[in-house]
């Protein structure tokens, strides 16, 4: 008959495996998070104001400034909707 009772020794260790995998993944966000400000930051894709962050990467695009195929990616997979960190702000 198989214990079903975790010694605290592997309860630890998962717990270790939970909160390193949590910290990697708020990292990898954090990180594509910054690759959309930059894009935003950069004016020789365009003005960022009045429309989603994936319109003005596909209006870069058609006008052949060649803006960056990670943007597009993070954009279509995760975010097609997000807007720039402008929007929204007064002066």
């Amino acid at each position: 008959m198989q214990s079903t009772l975790k010694f605290p020794q592997v309860k630890k260790r998962e717990n270790v495996a939970k909160a390193t995998n949590m910290l990697v993944m708020a990292s990898v966000q954090e990180d594509k998070e910054q690759v959309l400000i930059q894009f935003d930051l950069d004016a020789k894709y365009g003005p960022a104001l009045g429309m989603t962050r994936l319109a003005r990467w596909e209006r870069a695009d058609r006008f052949g400034l060649n803006p960056p195929k990670n943007v597009y990616e993070i954009l279509v997979k995760e975010q097609p909707e997000s807007v720039s960190v402008f929007e929204g702000r007064t002066v």
